[in-house]
């Protein structure tokens, strides 16, 4: 035999999955943008950690369906406009 003792066994065959969107993926329901945290990650410049702690403590809305977390753009924006303020000095 002329196996190659450095590729080892190739082991079991996997199962067929069916694939799932790709991350980043914006979906429209009903009239409803979603995206997914990948997306909402991208947008609004933060890390994974950062949306994690807004959905937790700080109320974020999202669905959870399967494997994911989905927002809609609604929810996004009344967020951001509860709770960012805004840059700049106050009135005077």
């Amino acid at each position: 035999m002329n196996e190659n003792p450095l590729q080892g066994n190739p082991g079991p065959k996997r199962k067929k999955h069916y694939p799932t969107p790709s991350p980043g993926i914006r979906l429209q329901l009903k009239g409803e943008i979603w995206l997914d945290s990948q997306a909402v990650t991208e947008v609004l410049g933060i890390s994974k950690r950062s949306l994690l702690r807004y959905r937790r403590l700080k109320g974020l809305t999202c669905s959870h369906i399967g494997n994911r977390f989905l927002y809609s753009e609604t929810a996004l924006l009344q967020f951001i406009n509860d709770h960012i303020e805004p840059k700049g000095g106050g009135e005077t």
